[in-house]
């Protein structure tokens, strides 16, 4: 199974995961429901799965951490004159993916436009400490190919530099609320993979589909900010749902667009409910 860049790698840590999530000063009850794998249920006397529940206040202690270290990676990026050049690299050649959006927020009215400013904004000389704009926190995909490009540089050795430590501590982060969203939806991945279309268990078996789904939580996590106007489970979704499918039609001889596929089942769906109202008349 081939691992998109957007899952950012970093050399092994010599923190172990429990000292990682105390690093992050989550709150009290968030920290223990992590550390202790505490099982939780939605309303009294319902069966408890054996996983733990995310929570909407959990969603959005999360989701304010992910969006920080995010603001603190481009911030890092942005105040240093040994990654400026990575960051200027990857916005002039950002037409070269599909229009992708560079930051949280932006005023631009079109996608080069946006590029322009952000071009502008790399280019001119450090505004002070803290004037950074948070509206500038890079989206995750810009995020992603900056850091991929800064580790995939071998002309310079960056590994004792204190700026690369510094924004290798700051990945180490993302990654590990990345790990948090993993271990809090456990139970949303089996529940979703009991959904998967048949046409997708021919080619995965349940426990693969589990694991892909897996990744599909991990993207989704980077991605997820509470702006997003959806809960996680909502938004995560989709990409458990996208991540199923691509692998599951990754060793199909025939492929077909995962649109396609989509598009051809909810036509089936209205069929299907077509055909039944009509005998009921």
């Amino acid at each position: 199974m081939t691992v998109s860049i957007d899952l950012l790698s970093t050399a092994p840590s010599s923190t172990s995961f429990p000292d990682r999530v105390r690093r992050l000063e989550l709150s009290n009850e968030l920290q223990d429901k992590i550390l202790n794998q505490q099982i939780y249920s939605k309303t009294a006397g319902h069966l408890k799965t054996g996983y733990p529940l995310l929570t909407r206040k959990d969603e959005q202690e999360l989701a304010t951490e992910m969006l920080l270290y995010r603001y603190k990676f481009t911030e890092t990026v942005y105040r240093s004159t040994l990654f400026r050049q990575a960051a200027l690299t990857v916005i002039q050649n950002i037409y070269l993916f599909q229009n992708r959006k560079i930051f949280l927020k932006s005023s631009a009215a079109t996608p080069e436009l946006e590029r322009q400013e952000a071009l502008l904004l790399f280019s001119c000389p450090v505004k002070a400490k803290g004037e950074l704009n948070l509206e500038k926190t890079f989206q995750h995909s810009i995020l992603a190919r900056i850091w991929n490009r800064i580790t995939s540089n071998q002309q310079d050795n960056y590994s004792n530099r204190q700026e690369f430590i510094n924004l290798q501590t700051i990945v180490e982060e993302l990654n590990t609320l990345r790990n948090i969203y993993m271990i809090l939806c456990q139970g949303l991945v089996r529940k979703l993979v009991t959904h998967i279309n048949s046409i997708y268990r021919q080619s995965i078996s349940f426990d693969d589909a589990i694991q892909i789904g897996e990744f599909g939580i991990a993207r989704a996590s980077y991605r997820y900010h509470i702006f997003s106007g959806v809960r996680f489970s909502t938004y995560a979704s989709k990409w458990v749902f996208k991540e199923i499918q691509r692998q599951a039609l990754g060793d199909v001889l025939l492929k077909f667009p995962q649109t396609l596929l989509s598009d051809t089942q909810k036509q089936l769906k209205k069929t299907v409910l077509t055909f039944k109202r009509s005998r009921k008349k």
